[in-house]
């Protein structure tokens, strides 16, 4: 049995820096393996089992798992963000570390002093790839306001030309009633648009009935569905439409208990799983002090970038398709909270393996390929964040590398690399 080894150096500009994916082909059943190698040679994220030529091409063209988008939820006014001055400018900033925006309520309003610029920086960012959603308020216990008014809204906003309707205050929980919501989602799809809709509890939006509410009679989702849809009225909640919930992972408050936390996200990821195409976006709002992190109110966590990597990591493990991190003033002042995503490296191999465990302190584990993200969390607003590698070396090490007999020395690196230069040349195709 022959095997030929192929270094494929064309890997998608989301991969890790200087990676390089290298495949061995066995010419006789002409399967793939694959593994990955950093810049320093050190061998990295070998990819299970073996695969079919196509699969490899998928794999090394797209990457095996979907980073969630970043979400900037941002209701300053658009010529105030960062203090940069000029809509290019601001767009450029904005897809540079975001890929969905959401602005605030009003600026879609002709005659706001900030109409043009929204109108720009709306179509500035289109160009850029970055999606643009609207918000529209939609609470009876907030603003109270009527569905005509609000589908004035939604027109405006859709005259500016975004993507889609960041419907704030959609739940229950703010008197907004299933035939409100359907009211609603009803202007929304007559200007050809797709919506997100923020609620406190999922059932809200995700659920028809309530027996599907977990928890009961008793539940507050449960109670809120009972008041609110008491005749299990239906929602067009499609293909591109997104949950959202907001005071995810942390609140203004601190980190969620164990009861807010790690079992109704559980409980949310099943109802997700059940509707494929649509999206849902975890949203942690952090408590502020002179335009910074209140590290006060980060469980015990010490540094802003833990807390953070921690909210990244809870939104890998649960499925989430966009994770955004804001200040308690939704950036009012122009001043945003930003810290860098925690990103998995991009071949990894979504195995959907998740669980729950709510014995001792409460934790959630979710498997990727070799790699596994671990969370833990009690209700004394203790956190744990545990990034487990189970990678496996192969082919690694600076070289030579003398007294190893496990690692290639220098002379078989040499006919290795002989070996590449003629299979790129034999295996067609790769």
């Amino acid at each position: 049995m022959v095997m030929k080894i192929v270094k494929l150096d064309q890997l998608p500009a989301s991969a890790l820096d200087a990676d390089t994916l290298y495949l061995k082909r066995n010419l006789e059943t002409q399967d793939f393996e694959a593994h990955v190698t950093d810049r320093e040679g050190e061998t990295l994220y070998p990819l299970s089992g073996t695969h079919s030529k196509a699969e490899i091409v998928e794999i090394s063209q797209d990457g095996a798992f979907t980073q969630p988008d970043r979400v900037l939820v941002y209701t300053g006014y658009p010529g105030m963000y960062k203090g940069l001055l000029g809509a290019d400018k601001v767009a450029a900033d904005m897809a540079a570390n975001y890929d969905i925006v959401v602005l605030g309520s009003g600026y879609q309003v002709p005659g706001h002093v900030e109409y043009g610029r929204t109108m720009t920086l709306v179509a500035a960012l289109g160009a850029k790839g970055v999606k643009v959603y609207g918000t529209v308020p939609c609470g009876v216990n907030t603003t109270n306001l009527t569905v005509e008014q609000i589908t004035t809204l939604i027109t405006q906003w859709a005259t500016l030309g975004v993507d889609g309707l960041f419907l704030k205050e959609f739940g229950f929980g703010t008197r907004s009633s299933r035939t409100r919501q359907q009211q609603i989602v009803a202007a929304v799809r007559a200007v050809g648009k797709v919506y997100a809709a923020s609620s406190a509890g999922y059932a809200d939006v995700l659920l028809t009935s309530i027996g599907q509410v977990p928890g009961g009679e008793g539940d507050w989702m449960w109670n809120d569905f009972a008041a609110w849809n008491p005749t299990n009225l239906p929602l067009d909640f499609g293909i591109g439409d997104t949950y959202v919930l907001e005071n995810y992972v942390f609140s203004p408050t601190g980190p969620k208990n164990v009861n807010e936390g790690f079992a109704y996200y559980t409980n949310l990821r099943a109802a997700l799983a059940t509707l494929p195409g649509r999206g849902f976006w975890g949203i942690s709002v952090f408590a502020e002090t002179g335009d910074q992190v209140d590290t006060t109110k980060i469980g015990n966590f010490t540094l802003v970038e833990d807390a953070v990597a921690y909210v990244w990591a809870s939104g890998l493990a649960l499925n989430a398709t966009g994770v955004g991190i804001v200040g308690s003033a939704y950036g009012v002042n122009g001043t945003i909270i930003s810290a860098a995503p925690y990103r998995l490296p991009t071949l990894s191999i979504d195995r959907n393996e998740y669980v729950y465990d709510p014995t001792g302190t409460p934790s959630v584990t979710r498997t990727f390929g070799e790699m596994a993200i671990k969370l833990t969390a009690n209700n004394s607003a203790v956190l744990g964040l545990e990034i487990i590698d189970n990678r496996k070396t192969l082919l690694s090490g600076v070289y030579p590398r003398a007294a190893a007999t496990d690692y290639v020395t220098q002379a078989e690196l040499n006919v290795l690399l002989a070996d590449i230069q003629a299979a790129l040349t034999q295996i067609n195709g790769v």
